[in-house]
């Protein structure tokens, strides 16, 4: 099975708390759901992996407000 970086993404979020019951309320960006979001400094989702270990953090929202 090959994992591209687009389904790495989802398995890491929503994929990841439907298993612990958590995905009614997070993981993915809805109405009613905790708006926690970060925003990278990246052009195109596939860089991340030449990115590595920089800090490439933009913006970061926590239940909707802005604290970076």
């Amino acid at each position: 099975m090959h994992l591209d970086l687009s389904l790495s993404a989802l398995l890491a979020t929503l994929a990841l708390l439907a298993a612990i019951g958590q995905a009614d309320r997070l993981g993915s960006l809805e109405a009613g759901k905790q708006a926690d979001l970060l925003i990278l400094s990246v052009s195109d989702y596939r860089h991340l992996g030449y990115r590595f270990g920089g800090n490439l953090a933009a913006h970061l929202f926590k239940r909707g407000r802005q604290i970076f």
